[in-house]
């Protein structure tokens, strides 16, 4: 199973967004990828930093120092704020291989919007990973990898926001809610996000 659902289930998670193991998924996106052995998974790598370690932001910049990722100047940082109060807000510009991605966590009280849904997580944490794209993955090999990685419907699909269209998984339980989204152009680049509320 995933990391992240290791990490859920000490908190008392059943079954959330973790029901693909990690070994069908790297079979699954090789296979629907069709690229050259050097060539990467952008989701692979997604669920490698961030959606199977969150809810932990400190592994994601211990693993920024381990492999000398570039950290982002304030005024980059600036575009992941949550538009609440934050705990924890760090960026990097991450190297993998030949492909470039710029990743971001950040940690802190449960937002208003966030409450207005679920009123229960007043005094809980809202953690997030962002993966922004670097514009070379066709964005129907990424939607069909996060599938697999989420490893259910979504509860929403290709919603437009802007030039971006949204997609969102969403799974939980009364301690833990955990939202995967994918936001997608027409041709290339995007996002990729793991959010995860804890009481």
């Amino acid at each position: 199973m995933f990391g992240l659902c290791k990490q859920l289930t000490k908190l008392g998670c059943a079954a959330l967004l973790c029901a693909a193991p990690l070994g069908a998924f790297a079979q699954t996106t090789a296979q629907s990828a069709a690229v050259e052995a050097e060539e990467i998974s952008t989701v692979f790598v997604f669920n490698r930093i961030c959606y199977a370690r969150m809810p932990d932001v400190q592994s994601v910049g211990q693993m920024a120092v381990e492999f000398a990722w570039r950290d982002l100047e304030q005024a980059d940082l600036k575009a992941f704020e949550t538009g609440g109060q934050l705990d924890v807000l760090d960026g990097w510009d991450a190297q993998i291989g030949k492909r470039a991605y710029r990743v971001a966590v950040s940690q802190g009280p449960v937002t208003e919007n966030q409450l207005s849904l679920f009123p229960d997580f007043s005094k809980g944490k809202a953690t997030n990973c962002t993966f922004i794209l670097d514009g070379l993955d066709s964005p129907g090999v990424v939607a069909d990898d996060m599938q697999v990685l989420a490893g259910k419907q979504p509860v929403s699909k290709d919603v437009p926001e802007g030039d971006l269209k949204t997609t969102t998984w969403a799974g939980g339980n009364d301690d833990v809610k955990v939202f995967l989204i994918y936001k997608s152009a027409d041709e290339s680049g995007g996002l990729i996000n793991v959010t995860v509320l804890t009481k």
